[in-house]
């Protein structure tokens, strides 16, 4: 027979880092859809389908 011990500060630890990874995550997307898109979208000569696709990529 097993025996299944949970520590739950130890889970909670856990759920806590998981969640500030995700934000982080989110963040560093939003940097880069903020700088990044942004200069593909103001390259001179106006938009290609390269340049579209890579702003739909930073989406």
């Amino acid at each position: 027979m097993s025996v299944l011990v949970l520590n739950y500060s130890e889970l909670s630890s856990s759920i806590k880092n998981a969640n500030k990874a995700a934000d982080q995550a989110r963040d560093y997307g939003d940097t880069i859809k903020k700088t990044i898109c942004k200069k593909i979208l103001s390259l001179p000569g106006g938009s290609t389908n390269n340049t579209s696709n890579a702003d739909w990529f930073g989406e």
